[in-house]
């Protein structure tokens, strides 16, 4: 395929912003490399200055610069390179990219393989590849959103160094946003105007991608400046909002879908309902799968919630059945009434521990005979226990010593104390 990092700067009109401003060296803006390659002693740092290079995996959420580090690395380094996408490339173009590599390699020159997409890479594609990387036939570069170790070959990710790009933080973006906009200045031969509010919203909005925050720029820019007669292009909140979309840059990888879940549940068993709020927002704007925050729920409604609210599991498991019935947008509804009653409710997690306490004990080898009296042929024996004084045999299960479940202070639950372990006089 063809590769997107070229020898210099796109050609205008057609290239997106974004990419016009990739960096063309190490001694002017980055771009938005945000990450350690502009530190001192960084290892991508290194790579750039001195041209030194082993294979690398880059990943980590769209728009943090992992694109723009490759496009500066070939531009500063000439190379031979190949580009491949993980969920298109056949064995046979990994073969021929490799013939390549290999008389480049004869001629005295470095042969750098970018696979993109590189954790949809099947694993019969990576054994290919795990012979030339170690021969030095290739340099292998593999880009991802998600950290694709998990999904490589032992021998292969013994191979590689996975590095992580983080998403921008605010400082760096508007770093970007203030080149872009001296950028744009330059391009329409008149200042370039934004407002100390539409500032704060591509910083807020951009979700720390600062791709997604120059498409909304480009967007505002050649709306405003087509109908703008003044001596200023003046970029209106308007027109950012509109270049924005609707989701504010939100990106849902596997890493990230753990830690907003994490977070979600966390505030609920804080007692933190805003907080909880925020969470469930942030992860159905994201994308996720609200049957899947419903059952969450419900583990949340039985592991920390337990006896000390028992309506708090039926209200869990209604609520899965309703979103499940009617489905977003509605849904979010149903998700928010929940997770408010869930997050309002005393917390006890007494019955959770009590089975793991039982379960451990059984595990420990704790397996006494079955009692005679509660047994088919020790029937007659057996004392009904509504028939009993204040409704409990004598006659127990197991020793009274093995006390498993041991009732939580809060709640409905705080009642339980008097009953529990109770005996017949």
């Amino acid at each position: 395929m063809k590769s997107i990092f070229g020898d210099g700067p796109p050609s205008l009109p057609f290239a997106t912003l974004a990419a016009r401003l990739w960096p063309e060296s190490l001694d002017g803006p980055l771009g938005f490399i945000g990450q350690d390659v502009s530190k001192e002693g960084g290892v991508l740092r290194h790579v750039l200055e001195t041209g030194f290079l082993r294979s690398l995996v880059l990943y980590g959420p769209p728009g943090c610069g992992k694109s723009a580090f490759i496009h500066l690395f070939f531009k500063l380094h000439k190379v031979c390179q190949t580009t491949l996408r993980g969920s298109e490339t056949s064995a046979s173009e990994i073969r021929q990219s490799i013939d390549r590599a290999k008389g480049d390699r004869k001629a005295g020159s470095r042969h750098v393989l970018v696979v993109e997409e590189i954790d949809r890479l099947g694993k019969t594609h990576q054994d290919l590849l795990i012979a030339p990387v170690d021969e030095g036939d290739i340099i292998l570069i593999g880009l991802s959103n998600e950290n694709p170790l998990r999904t490589f070959l032992p021998a292969l990710a013994s191979r590689v160094l996975s590095i992580k790009f983080r998403p921008l933080v605010p400082e760096e973006i508007g770093q970007i946003l203030d080149r872009a906009i001296l950028f744009l200045s330059g391009q329409s031969g008149r200042p370039v105007v934004i407002s100390g509010s539409g500032r704060k919203l591509l910083l807020e909005r951009s979700g720390g991608d600062a791709r997604r925050m120059l498409g909304a720029l480009e967007w505002a820019f050649e709306m405003d400046r087509s109908h703008s007669d003044q001596k200023e292009v003046v970029i209106a909140e308007a027109s950012l909002l509109n270049g924005m979309g609707q989701t504010g840059g939100l990106y849902l990888d596997r890493e990230n879908h753990f830690d907003l879940i994490s977070s979600f549940i966390k505030s609920v068993r804080n007692h933190d309902p805003n907080g909880a709020l925020h969470w469930l927002s942030r992860m159905i704007e994201s994308g996720e799968d609200p049957l899947y925050i419903a059952r969450r729920l419900i583990i949340l409604a039985s592991e920390d919630i337990g006896l000390a609210e028992p309506f708090a599991l039926t209200m869990a498991t209604s609520c899965l059945a309703a979103v499940s019935a009617i489905g977003l947008p509605e849904a979010r509804i149903i998700l928010s009434e929940t997770t408010i009653y869930l997050a309002l409710s005393p917390k006890s997690n007494a019955a959770y521990k009590a089975i793991d306490r039982s379960i451990q004990a059984v595990r420990d080898g704790f397996l006494p005979p079955v009692p005679i009296y509660f047994k088919r042929e020790g029937k007659s024996s057996y004392l009904y226990p509504p028939d009993q004084p204040k409704g409990i045999s004598p006659q127990r299960s197991i020793p009274p010593e093995h006390n498993y479940y041991q009732p939580g202070q809060s709640g409905w639950e705080k009642g339980l104390h008097s009953r529990n372990g109770e005996e017949a006089d």
